[in-house]
């Protein structure tokens, strides 16, 4: 007598998430024409389906918050990426005197392991020729971009954006 009780709470149970849903349980009902083991019976299976379904909306939270945890754990490290890779080539700057206050961008192709392939002042860059070759041999002087520790970030192809009121470069690229 004391599963009855159980039964009816799952029931009850079962026709709140079936209402909230807006769907019908496939497993059978309690009818008058059903043995008392046999209702037990499907009210059980319909508390053990609701238990999986419950336990498959809990595995894709976890999973969302992993993904989620895994993203800003990569969004830290490219945002490293980019502070590292802004020290090395500001430490290499070797900044004319007269520069407009104004942005130059050089692109920057990069090999793995953070060797510099070229760097090519940006056709906008309004440096003078002087000034040009004083950001692009910035790049070059560098030789070796950060590499180790920041492999699942690297981007081949850089922007990096030089401005000569003191302000440091910045960088970008494909998700920097």
């Amino acid at each position: 007598m004391k599963l009855l009780p159980v039964a009816m709470i799952g029931l009850g149970l079962v026709g709140m998430a079936s209402i909230a849903r807006g769907q019908q349980s496939s497993a059978p009902t309690c009818t008058t024409e059903m043995s008392q083991q046999a209702c037990k019976q499907a009210e059980l299976a319909k508390i053990d389906a609701l238990l999986k379904q419950n336990d498959q909306a809990s595995a894709k939270v976890a999973h969302a918050m992993a993904d989620a945890e895994m993203a800003h754990a990569s969004l830290a490290l490219l945002r490293s990426y980019a502070l590292a890779i802004q020290s090395a080539v500001t430490k290499n700057w070797v900044m004319p005197d007269g520069l407009p206050n104004a942005v130059c961008k050089v692109r920057v192709v990069q090999l793995p392991g953070g060797i510099v392939e070229s760097a090519v002042a940006d056709a906008s860059c309004p440096f003078d020729d002087r000034g040009r070759r004083s950001v692009v041999n910035a790049v070059l002087r560098t030789q070796n971009l950060p590499y180790k520790g920041y492999e699942s970030v690297f981007r081949r192809n850089i922007m990096l954006t030089f401005v000569p009121s003191g302000t440091p470069i910045a960088v970008s690229g494909t998700g920097l």
